[in-house]
Parts: structure tokens; C-alpha cells; sequence
């Protein structure tokens, strides 16, 4: 498990297409963050990065026993809140 040179976070803001990365806790961006996780390797990353993204775009404190685990939940969650916002 290496860590890239780009955090998860900058990763996930170039590929969602967002100039800030406070704009990843816009919710009109989780379409676009689910997107850009479906091209992110979650071992590329180190848990506790994953576990900070999760923290900083949906400011919920997760524990995770892995990092696919992570990426799935950081995935579902966009999915889960793209689903009430069309609602």
C-alpha cells in the first residue's frame, strides 16, 4: 500500500472536476465524486487518507477495517445522497 503523490482529496476534487476542494462537500459534486471513485485503486491510498476523505465530505467519523471497505462506503454514500437530492 504506497501512497501517491496527490492526496485522496486532490485526486477526487481534479477528477470531479472541482477548483476547490471545499467544493467536495457539495452535495451537487457527489455525482461527479462517484464517478471519479470508480477510477481510484483504493490501495493506492492509506486508510486513515480514506478515512479523512470520508470525514471531509460527509463530516461523518467512520471506522474502517480497510481500504476497499472505505471506497465502498464513500462510494455508496454519494450514491445514497445523489438519491434524496432527486427526490
Amino acid at each position: 500500500m504506497g501512497k501517491q503523490n496527490e492526496d485522496l482529496l486532490d485526486t477526487l476534487a481534479k477528477q470531479a472536476g472541482c477548483t476547490y476542494l471545499s467544493e467536495l462537500r457539495d452535495r451537487s459534486a457527489y455525482p461527479m465524486i462517484a464517478k471519479a471513485l470508480k477510477h481510484i485503486q483504493p490501495e493506492r491510498y492509506s486508510l486513515p487518507e480514506w478515512e479523512e476523505a470520508i470525514y471531509y465530505i460527509t463530516k461523518e467519523r467512520e471506522k474502517m477495517a480497510d481500504t476497499l471497505q472505505a471506497a465502498k462506503y464513500l462510494s455508496d454514500k454519494m450514491k445514497e445522497d445523489v438519491f434524496f437530492i432527486k427526490k
